[in-house]
């Protein structure tokens, strides 16, 4: 499941649509840590804006609408409600 989550993510940079709203309510992340290192993905499908969150540094990147369905049905299968959107 976890390369899944990270595959479609890639895939949602990839083939990211050019709309970019300005809302960032987001209500999906992905943390990954290697040693004691640790970088932070905040993810808003509404916007489809990333916050990168690595240490003290920030950035900022896009991703598209396609991976929210898989995202959304790992959230469930675990038993995390959806928040509303």
């Amino acid at each position: 499941m976890r390369a899944d989550l990270i595959t479609r993510f890639y895939d949602g940079i990839e083939k990211q649509e050019v709309f970019a709203a300005c809302c960032f309510s987001p209500h999906h992340a992905l943390r990954a840590v290697r040693g004691n290192k640790t970088v932070d993905l905040v993810i808003c499908f509404s916007c489809s804006g990333v916050q990168i969150h690595y240490g003290k540094e920030e950035g900022r990147t896009h991703v598209g609408k396609s991976p929210q369905r898989f995202f959304d049905h790992v959230l469930t299968s675990a038993g995390v409600p959806l928040g509303d959107r």
